[in-house]
């Protein structure tokens, strides 16, 4: 009797099919024969059959709640048809973003979906400095965070003032003569010039002093040459104060262009990774993990590119375990730009020390 009961159960048995024992698996071992025998051990083959029957999904589903596997973004990628698939635009995006993507944006507080889909990627004013160089973080901090070091962009292109002076446009080199008339008119400067020896003589104050007067400043306004005038403050000591401010002037508009040089190179190396900024706000945070306050913040839409980071560290790591995005970009801290020292156009230095001339005399 009990042998035909055991030739009963062994005929009314069925072994369970491959792609049940599939949905059953808890870790590769589970499925390394179906694999190996079946699909030669072709991860994509197994799963596309598994399309095909309606059970992909479930299948996907059974990995990520059930399967005790390292490795297991890396392992679902290898089902969806690998990096391979992904570079020829036959991967299923659907599925790579409701069982990679989605899922690690969900552990990053700094990555949200937006409704209509677009995937924001949030850092906090100064924090897009992490993505340079150690070497480039002095300059990275500065530009995007609205920082200024005063020492940082501070150059000294050591002029003549005579190079100056008729550098000058011809309504800003009449203001300037003016200004001399207007805050030393009726006063003594000294100059033991040869140039000036007939003004001393007349005036007759001593010490080679002479009176600064309207009519002879304005003798300079129609001089074409510049060069008496160029005298005139060169040699004096009382104007050395007035030289100095436009010495100081035009190494401004040197050190401005060089700034907006480094600015631009900044923000276009990091536009390569993470794009414009799409909106801007404010989060809070804690200073010196006491106190609770408000910065700004800035959303780059980072829906194209994400994907792209997310395989290329699963491809190298196996899984998504980091919780913030720049640790996942490759080179996330490598970013230097090459920048020179020295504005790329003369002109636009020219027209900075010519614009705000007039505002630093008055």
């Amino acid at each position: 009797m009990g042998l035909l009961n055991e030739l009963k159960n062994l005929i009314v048995e069925k072994p369970m099919k491959w792609y049940d024992v599939a949905l059953a698996s808890t870790d590769m071992d589970d499925i390394y024969d179906i694999l190996r025998i079946n699909f030669s051990n072709n991860y994509e083959a197994m799963f596309n059959v598994l399309e095909r029957k309606g059970l992909g999904r479930k299948f996907l589903e059974q990995l990520t709640s059930n399967w005790d596997e390292p490795d297991l973004d890396l392992k679902i990628l290898q089902f969806l048809g690998g990096p391979k698939a992904y570079k020829n635009g036959s991967i299923d995006n659907d599925l790579l973003d409701e069982f990679i993507v989605y899922p690690a944006i969900e552990r990053m507080s700094t990555v949200s979906v937006t409704d209509d889909g677009k995937i924001l990627y949030e850092l906090m004013d100064g924090e897009e400095s992490m993505f340079f160089s150690d070497d480039a973080q002095h300059i990275a901090k500065m530009v995007f965070s609205n920082g200024f070091d005063s020492d940082a962009f501070d150059y000294d292109t050591y002029e003549s003032i005579e190079d100056l002076i008729n550098l000058l446009s011809k309504e800003n080199y009449i203001k300037l003569v003016r200004f001399v008339v207007i805050n030393w008119q009726n006063e003594v400067v000294h100059s033991g010039r040869e140039e000036f020896e007939t003004w001393v003589e007349s005036d007759g104050v001593g010490d080679d002093g002479f009176f600064i007067t309207p009519s002879r400043m304005n003798h300079y306004i129609t001089d074409d040459d510049r060069y008496n005038f160029i005298v005139l403050l060169s040699e004096v000591d009382e104007f050395h104060d007035l030289l100095y401010q436009i010495k100081y002037e035009y190494s401004l508009a040197w050190s401005d262009v060089v700034s907006n040089q480094y600015y631009g190179a900044y923000y276009k190396a990091l536009k390569k990774y993470l794009g414009d900024v799409v909106k801007v706000g404010t989060t809070h945070t804690y200073f010196k993990e006491t106190k609770k306050t408000e910065v700004p913040t800035k959303f780059y839409d980072v829906t194209n590119t994400i994907r792209d980071i997310f395989l290329k560290w699963v491809e190298h790591h196996g899984d998504i375990d980091e919780n913030e995005l720049y640790y996942l970009i490759p080179g996330y801290n490598d970013l230097e730009p090459d920048v020179v020292d020295y504005p790329e156009d003369d002109q636009e230095v020219l027209d900075g020390f010519n614009e705000n001339f007039e505002n630093a005399l008055y």
